[in-house]
């Protein structure tokens, strides 16, 4: 895997002055949609939004490392890679499927690409296992990622990672014997096999935006 590079081209942009600064502009134009949409004050619009937006780029690749260093100790590696390279590709080799505002923007669309997966790789874990593998309120976040998108663009991002679901994903009647047993053991010793997740309320501020979401 490659995911040093992925960390490297997130930290290069979030840390350009001018595209952090651009990025604000955009905010500021679009304010008063987004208090409409995420319940928040015009005014608090681009300070949450951006620190959330950052902050939810800057937690892909934390998770991919966490999940490649599991998935290597327990001999699943393989059944995943997939799934797992086509995020790192989102941001290597950046798809042209909407047009993007800003740098950030750029970035925001494709780390909402690649949590969306990780959602439906922890969905999968619930569905075999009934354990969840990710961190609690990924749902959440994502949901939150979506609104602050827009909707028109994120079903377009949904339409992506429903195919990449569909093809990259293990197959549930094939499964290797490998993953079959992780499968077993994670229902059996969820606490002992999983690492120490970063908390998404302390890395996203998620406090900020307890009314935005609508999770059916």
């Amino acid at each position: 895997m490659i995911i040093q590079t992925l960390s490297i081209i997130i930290d290069k942009t979030l840390k350009d002055e001018a595209t952090l600064n651009a990025y604000n502009r955009y905010l500021v134009s679009e304010a008063a949609d987004l208090s409409q949409t995420l319940h928040l004050p015009k005014n608090e619009i681009p300070s949450y939004v951006q620190g959330f937006v950052l902050n939810y780029v800057r937690v892909v690749p934390k998770l991919l490392c966490h999940l490649e260093k599991l998935f290597k100790k327990h001999h699943i590696l393989d059944d995943w890679l997939p799934a797992l390279k086509i995020i790192v590709n989102f941001f290597i080799a950046p798809m042209d499927l909407v047009k993007r505002q800003s740098d950030i923007h750029q970035l925001m669309l494709e780390a909402y690409l690649a949590m969306r997966i990780l959602e439906e790789i922890n969905e999968f874990f619930l569905d075999e296992a009934h354990t969840s593998l990710l961190p609690d309120k990924l749902a959440y976040i994502n949901a939150v990622m979506h609104t602050i998108i827009g909707d028109s663009v994120a079903r377009i991002l949904d339409e992506v990672v429903f195919e990449v679901v569909q093809t990259m994903l293990p197959d549930r009647q094939k499964l290797s014997r490998e993953l079959q047993q992780f499968l077993g053991e994670l229902a059996e010793q969820k606490q002992k096999i999983l690492p120490n997740w970063p908390s998404m309320d302390n890395e996203l501020g998620l406090s900020v935006f307890m009314h935005t979401a609508r999770i059916s």
